[in-house]
């Protein structure tokens, strides 16, 4: 009996022993992810600083899978933990998961609506801001420069760049991004120009662009035709000039191609529906002086380049 007894005490002891070091592995996952969670609070929103900003990202990524380290410790020793601390473990385990899934490939969106709100809303600057990121991690490189509006030496940019964010700013009843195209001197239907692709054009499949295309699409994901070109628009009831595509709110405007970029907010105040007082618009032509070659236009934009 007694050394029974002293055999449930060993494993009593060790159990206990066990326990106590993953309650301490845990606590000190915890703390440096509330610490972390901290240096966000106050370190990301009140700079800014674009660089201090996607360490600051990269540090929320940090604690989100310092949350899921612990959970996992609690799940895989199950013998320690209460019925309840292990369903708690599950539940916040697949949370964890899911804002992880979250962070990746959106974290650029994240930093675009960052930078809208803490730098360009805020016109804290007196200089534009342009963002360049290789696609699904958060290595931005950025380059302020005076004027860019209508600048005697506009910039350069390249196909798959962002140019600004899908929105809905000027005569606009949802968000969207208005694509008008012309060769020339004369507006073209987009599908001429753009890559065969397979798509969705109101509810129903269908197709645009040609094999030989001049201009790629300026949305990574998938996108949806809301309006086509050459229809009758039932906002300004008139001639559709463009084609209406749509992709995930706060998706990032890339350039369909190369050329000289400037930027207009075209005022819309009287207009029966005008968000922001102006539309947001990129326009890139392949020709410094934009009167020939392919010129491209993106309206609607939440956030674009844009003079100060």
């Amino acid at each position: 009996m007694f050394i029974t007894l002293a055999a449930a005490g060993l494993v009593s002891y060790r159990q206990a022993s066990i326990r106590s070091r993953l309650d301490e592995q845990i606590k000190l996952l915890d703390e440096q992810a509330e610490k972390d969670a901290r240096d966000i609070e106050f370190g990301t929103f009140d700079t800014q600083d674009v660089d201090t900003f996607i360490t600051n990202v990269d540090r929320q990524v940090s604690s989100l899978e310092q949350r899921k380290s612990a959970n996992e410790v609690v799940l895989a020793n199950q013998n320690y933990f209460s019925a309840e601390e292990l369903e708690s473990a599950k539940a916040d385990l697949e949370e964890t998961n899911q804002m992880l899934d979250k962070y990746g490939p959106e974290r650029e969106f994240m930093a675009l609506a960052w930078i809208d709100y803490n730098v360009l809303r805020q016109d804290s600057k007196s200089v534009d801001l342009y963002i360049d990121f290789v696609k699904n991690t958060s290595e931005f490189a950025y380059l302020l420069q005076k004027s860019l509006a209508g600048s005697e030496q506009p910039v350069y940019v390249h196909t798959g760049q962002i140019i600004g964010m899908q929105g809905c700013s000027g005569v606009c009843t949802g968000t969207h991004l208005h694509l008008v195209t012309t060769v020339d001197g004369v507006e073209v239907d987009p599908c001429t120009l753009l890559p065969l692709t397979p798509l969705t054009i109101w509810g129903s499949k269908s197709v645009c662009g040609v094999p030989a295309s001049k201009i790629a699409w300026p949305f990574y994901l998938p996108w949806i035709v809301t309006q086509e070109f050459g229809v009758i628009s039932p906002v300004v009831h008139d001639v559709h000039n463009a084609l209406d595509i749509i992709d995930r709110e706060y998706a990032p405007v890339l350039a369909a191609h190369d050329g000289w970029i400037y930027t207009e907010r075209r005022d819309c105040t009287g207009a029966v529906i005008c968000n922001s007082g102006a539309a947001n618009i990129v326009k890139i032509c392949t020709q410094k002086d934009c009167r020939a070659g392919i010129t491209t236009e993106y309206w609607h934009l939440a956030w674009m380049v844009e003079e100060r």
